[in-house]
């Protein structure tokens, strides 16, 4: 039987300063080294931090890397009481990929075609890898970035770009994130186009992986945000028109790609809500008349589900 690598924690709580003038103990650098290494700063910033127990300049710049991250001011230097920056440190090293994965599950209440359609995991657990996957950008339960003008996302389609960094964190702790991580995500605030990108290329390992519940409940609340939002505007467009249906009396499959439209993205609504109100075949004309539509059709796959 081949041999199995088994991770070993290490927690620990230093006892002297760390960093620009601190007392520096040999142990506890090399603890702060060890961490830095462990956490993906290198692949992340191209900088090597050696374990020597000697605190140099790139034992200061990864503190403050670290604090940066974390919102807090840049010093350079980790105090004794500074217990919230050293458990970020120790998480982030206590969080190999899938740790808290928890049961596959793939399947929401409703919106699953949009669901489907925002992301891609693995199927079963027991063939993951155990690393970070080497494509982000088509895993969904880490930040990515969807590309063109897309904001930072988390899970299948909770972006960033338009919401505060308060509104970032206070949902995310919701889910049962951590506060260090929270925060981390909450810098995405606003970003979007090529900033969006570089914050994901810069912070996706260190943030890590959300659970399958935590992705699901992202999305309940960004589907629920859309399909208000799609309600809204067909009730709007339809109002002095008594002879067409309420949004309530949409075929279901009718209103599920709609509100999928809305979710994606589109520049002509009005339209959109026109062939909806005329049925299932005027829906998939539209999608296949309108070109920015079709060039995702292969992985949406709403003609199909309309058929």
């Amino acid at each position: 039987m081949g041999s199995q690598q088994i991770y070993e924690p290490q927690i620990m709580r230093i006892s002297s300063t760390i960093g620009d003038c601190g007392n520096n103990n040999p142990a506890e650098v090399i603890w702060f080294q060890k961490m830095l290494s462990e956490s993906g700063y290198k692949e992340l910033t191209g900088r090597e931090v050696g374990v020597t127990g000697s605190c140099g300049r790139d034992t200061i710049d990864g503190i403050r890397w670290y604090q940066n991250m974390l919102s807090m001011k840049p010093t350079g230097i980790i105090h004794p009481g500074d217990i919230w920056l050293q458990e970020a440190i120790n998480n982030v090293v206590l969080q190999p990929w899938r740790k808290t994965a928890g049961a596959v599950q793939l399947s929401v209440p409703e919106g699953q075609v949009t669901f489907d359609a925002e992301g891609n995991d693995y199927i079963l657990p027991d063939y993951a890898p155990k690393k970070a996957p080497k494509r982000p950008n088509y895993f969904s339960r880490i930040l990515h970035w969807p590309g063109d003008v897309s904001g930072v996302t988390i899970g299948r389609g909770y972006d960033m770009k338009l919401r505060t960094a308060g509104e970032i964190f206070t949902t995310l702790r919701s889910i049962g994130i951590e506060e260090y991580r929270a925060v981390i995500a909450s810098n995405a605030a606003y970003l979007s186009g090529r900033q969006a990108k570089i914050f994901v290329d810069t912070t996706w390992k260190l943030f890590g992986e959300i659970s399958y519940i935590q992705q699901i409940e992202l999305f309940k609340r960004s589907y629920l945000e859309k399909k208000n939002y799609a309600k809204s505007f067909y009730d709007k467009k339809t109002k002095n028109n008594p002879h067409v249906p309420s949004w309530e009396q949409l075929d279901q499959k009718i209103k599920d790609v709609v509100v999928d439209i809305f979710y994606q993205g589109i520049r002509h609504p009005a339209s959109l809500i026109e062939a909806a109100i005329a049925g299932r075949a005027a829906l998939i004309n539209y999608i296949r008349e309108n070109s920015s539509l079709m060039r995702f059709e292969s992985s949406r796959h709403r003609i199909r589900y309309l058929q």
